[in-house]
């Protein structure tokens, strides 16, 4: 069974804490989810995710920063563990 997208991105980037995970995948959710509908949204997230995996570090961190500052609304940074 292949690994969740969470576990996927902490392996390809150990130094991404899992609250930092789970903001950058929410959004990226809720950036698919505006154009897309049901398999199509899972499509592109897997794409998202193996992308992500991909990154440098740099490039990680650069996205990360994006994902912070523009936080889905009503998403509280500190809800995630």
């Amino acid at each position: 069974m292949k690994p969740n997208r969470v576990v996927r991105i902490a392996q390809a980037h150990p130094w991404l804490a899992r609250k930092d995970i789970c903001l950058m995948l929410h959004q990226a959710y809720d950036t698919f989810s505006e154009d897309c509908k049901g398999e199509e949204i899972q499509i592109n997230m897997e794409k998202w995710t193996s992308n992500l995996c991909k990154l440098s570090e740099y490039e990680a961190r650069n996205l990360l920063s994006l994902a912070k500052e523009f936080s889905v609304e009503g998403i509280e940074y500190s809800q995630y563990p």
